[in-house]
């Protein structure tokens, strides 16, 4: 699968400098960090978090997992539940499963950031499919997305 179209658009519509990063077959966010040589916290592994029939995309660095009762209280969840392979089929069908790229304002949904990623000058990202990962200006994202900014991820 290539990278998906409304993604290539988003990102050259709005002239976002990007870099695309050819790398072997990898399923993790921890994989694709090392299959790219970038550093775990220069990654955002994007989690799919659902709160009855709402969903929400949860980033949060390769290098860390998500608190998910530390995200519920910060965004006000009541029963925040991680999506099923199912669900997240549903919500992203032009995109292998769990390679989804990060801007989830693509697809309808509201998007998280754990802070520990801000620091960072590039965030990288799958591109929708599990060989070829994305980078983009932390700045250029934030301004793009207008995420949420949370503290929801521990390191590992």
């Amino acid at each position: 699968m290539l990278i998906p179209e409304r993604l290539r658009r988003f990102l050259d519509t709005n002239r976002i400098e990007h870099t695309i990063l050819e790398h072997p077959e990898s399923f993790s966010a921890q994989e694709m960090a090392h299959a790219t040589h970038t550093h775990g916290r220069d990654v955002a592994k994007v989690v799919i978090v659902r709160d009855g029939v709402t969903y929400h995309m949860v980033l949060v660095a390769a290098d860390c997992r998500l608190d998910i009762e530390s995200l519920g209280a910060e965004l006000g969840l009541e029963n925040p539940k991680l999506a099923s392979e199912e669900e997240i089929a549903d919500l992203f069908p032009d995109c292998e499963l769990g390679a989804m790229p990060i801007f989830g304002n693509l697809y309808g949904l509201p998007v998280a950031i754990d802070q520990r990623l801000l620091p960072e000058e590039y965030i990288a990202f799958d591109a929708g499919n599990h060989h070829q990962a994305i980078r983009v200006h932390t700045t250029d994202f934030m301004r793009l997305v207008n995420p949420r900014i949370v503290g929801a991820g521990e390191h590992l």
